[in-house]
C-alpha cells in the first residue's frame, strides 16, 4: 500500500468519522429535530441507544469477519468503503452526548420560562390564604387576621385585623422574594380605621 493510497483511506476513515457524529447530531440540533427528540420517553432515549450500539457492532462485525474471514485477503484492507464504514461506526457514539445535550438544553430552557411566566390569580390567593394561617399564628393579638388579595390583576394584598404598617414592612422585607415572584406589587391595611400600603419593590 503506497503512502497515496494510506492517506486516502485515513481521510475516508476521517470523513466516515465526521459524517456518524455530526449527520446526526446536526440534525438533532435543528428545529424540527429537536422538538423531535425533546418529546422521547425514556424507551426513546433507550431505543436511540440500542440502534447506536446495534451499528456500531454490525459494523465492527463486518470488518472484523472481512479481514479475518477464509475468504479475506488483501484488497479488503484497502476498501474504501471498509474504512469509511469504520470512521461511521467511530462517530456514532458521539451522538449520544449530543442527544443528551440537546434534552438537558430543553428542560433548562422550559423551566426558565415557568419562572418568567406571570403567577395565576390562583397561586395568589393560595399564597394569601397560607399568610393568613402564619399571621394567626404568630402572635395572639393577630388572631382575627384576615388575607385577602384585590386590585384588577389581584397584585394587592389588604391585610385586616389590626396589623400595623411597622409589621407590614418587617413581613414585606422578609417576603420580598415571594412576594415578588408572585407579581405583588404592594401590601395594604383592609381596615377602614387604619389606613396605610406598602411597596414591594
Amino acid at each position: 500500500m503506497d503512502r497515496t493510497t494510506l492517506f486516502s483511506l485515513l481521510a475516508l476513515t476521517f470523513a466516515g468519522g465526521m459524517l456518524g457524529n455530526f449527520g446526526p447530531g446536526m440534525a438533532m440540533r435543528s428545529r424540527r429535530g429537536r422538538q423531535f427528540v425533546c418529546k422521547w420517553n425514556w424507551w426513546g432515549v433507550a431505543l436511540y441507544v440500542l440502534l447506536v450500539v446495534a451499528a456500531v457492532a454490525g459494523i465492527v462485525a463486518w470488518a472484523y469477519f472481512s479481514v479475518t474471514g477464509e475468504q479475506q485477503d488483501v484488497a479488503a484492507l484497502e476498501s474504501p468503503l471498509f474504512f469509511f464504514a469504520f470512521g461511521v461506526a467511530a462517530g456514532l457514539p458521539f451522538t449520544l452526548t449530543t442527544l443528551i445535550s440537546v434534552r438537558r438544553a430543553n428542560r433548562i430552557e422550559k423551566e426558565r420560562a415557568k419562572r418568567k411566566k406571570p403567577a395565576s390569580k390562583q397561586e395568589r390567593l393560595d399564597f394569601a390564604k397560607n399568610l393568613e394561617g402564619q399571621l394567626r399564628e404568630f402572635s395572639d393579638d393577630l388572631k382575627d387576621a384576615r388575607v385577602k388579595v384585590k386590585g384588577k390583576e389581584s397584585t394587592v394584598i389588604a391585610i385586616h385585623g389590626g396589623v400595623t404598617r411597622q409589621q407590614a414592612e418587617r413581613l414585606v422585607n422578609v417576603l420580598r422574594g415571594d412576594l415578588l415572584d408572585l407579581g405583588i406589587q404592594r401590601v395594604e391595611s383592609g381596615d377602614e380605621e387604619d389606613k396605610w400600603w406598602v411597596r414591594v419593590k
